[in-house]
C-alpha cells in the first residue's frame, strides 16, 4: 500500500450504494435474498439517526474501491456542553483487497475528515476482536445487557405518559430529537421530558421492526414467537417516571406478541436497573477514541442516554 495514492470520498448516488450491497450481501445477509437484504439496508439509512448526518464513504484506489464505511453523527453530553460524536459502522474490504493495511488507511483518513469537521469523537461498535481497534486508538467501553420478561397477565398503561407520533409538531414532542418506536411511530413524552426509542429483533438477530414500519415485514419472514423489544435510548428522568416509561414499552412488547425487553446499562448492579430481571455482559464492544484532548473517552457511557444503532 505504499506510495499507492488513496483517496478517501463520500458516495453519493444509488448505484455505488447499490454496488456496496451487492459485495456485502455474501457476508451480511444471512438468512435473506438479496431483495430482501436491499430493502434491509435501504430501510436503517432512512431510521431518523442514520439520516442525521449519514453519509457512505469509499476508500478510492485508481477508480476503485478498496474499502468502505459508513458514519452518522451521534450527540452526546460533557460537563453540560453538547458535543458530537461520529460512530463508523458497516466497515467493509471487498475479498481482493483484505490483508493489505486498507481499512486501517481509512480509519485513519475518517479521523483527519472528523477532525476538520470539529468532531469530538469517534465510536465503533464489534462482537470481534478489538485489537486491530487498538491499534487505532480506540479504547473498550464495556457494558451490560438487562433484560425483563413480558409478562402473560394484561399491563394497564401508564397513567401520564403520553404517545407521541413523529410526524407531531414539534411543541409536542420532548426535543428535537424524536425518533420512532416498533410500528407506530411512538415516542413517549412526559412533563419530565422523558422518552424512549426502541426496535424489534427476531431469533435471528434480525431488526424487523422497520420492516413493519413500512408494512413490508412479509418480506421478513420473522419468527415472532422469539422476538424482543429493545430499548436503545432511554432519556434520563425521574425513578417515577422511568418505571412509567418501562411499563408502556411492556404495553407495547405484550401487544405485539414480543418475548423480553431489552436494554444496555452500564453495570451489573441490579440496584441501579431495578426493572431488569438478569444482567448479562454485553457481547458488543463500544470502542470509542477522543479527537479532542479536553474531553476523556469515558465522557461517553454506551448505555441509557447513547442512542445505538
Amino acid at each position: 500500500m505504499k506510495g499507492e495514492k488513496l483517496e478517501l470520498v463520500p458516495l453519493r448516488e444509488a448505484p455505488a450504494l447499490k454496488d456496496i450491497d451487492t459485495e456485502t450481501f455474501a457476508v451480511w445477509g444471512s438468512g435473506l435474498t438479496f431483495q430482501q437484504y436491499r430493502a434491509r439496508e435501504q430501510i436503517l439509512r432512512e431510521t431518523p439517526h442514520c439520516r442525521r448526518a449519514h453519509r457512505t464513504w469509499g476508500l478510492m484506489k485508481e477508480g476503485e474501491r478498496v474499502a468502505s464505511c459508513e458514519t452518522f453523527a451521534l450527540p452526546f453530553v460533557y460537563r453540560g456542553l453538547r458535543y458530537v460524536a461520529w460512530v463508523i459502522a458497516s466497515v467493509f474490504v471487498p475479498e481482493p483487497h483484505r490483508g493489505k493495511g486498507y481499512a486501517t488507511r481509512m480509519f485513519e483518513e475518517l479521523t483527519q475528515k472528523a477532525k476538520a469537521e470539529r468532531i469530538s469523537m469517534l465510536l465503533t461498535f464489534t462482537e470481534r476482536e478489538t485489537k486491530i481497534y487498538k491499534k487505532l486508538g480506540f479504547v473498550e467501553r464495556r457494558n451490560f445487557v438487562a433484560t425483563k420478561v413480558v409478562p402473560d397477565t394484561f399491563i394497564q398503561w401508564p397513567a401520564g405518559v403520553v404517545p407521541v407520533d413523529e410526524k407531531s409538531p414539534l411543541s409536542q414532542r420532548s426535543g428535537s430529537d424524536i425518533t420512532f418506536i416498533v410500528d407506530e411511530a411512538i415516542t413517549f413524552w412526559h412533563r419530565a421530558r422523558a422518552h424512549l426509542y426502541a426496535r424489534v429483533y427476531d431469533e435471528r438477530y434480525t431488526d424487523v421492526s422497520g420492516a413493519r414500519l413500512r408494512g413490508s415485514h412479509i418480506l421478513w419472514q420473522p419468527e415472532w414467537r422469539g422476538s424482543y423489544l429493545r430499548l436503545l435510548y432511554r432519556s434520563q428522568a425521574p425513578p417515577e417516571v422511568a418505571k412509567r416509561l418501562m411499563t408502556a414499552a411492556l404495553v407495547h412488547a405484550q401487544r405485539f406478541g414480543l418475548t423480553r425487553l431489552e436494554w444496555w446499562c452500564p453495570t451489573q448492579n441490579k440496584e441501579s436497573e431495578p426493572y431488569a430481571e438478569e444482567i448479562v455482559p454485553n457481547k458488543i464492544v463500544t470502542m470509542a477514541r477522543s479527537l479532542d484532548p479536553q474531553i476523556p473517552v469515558d465522557s461517553f457511557i454506551p448505555h441509557d442516554r447513547v442512542l445505538w444503532a
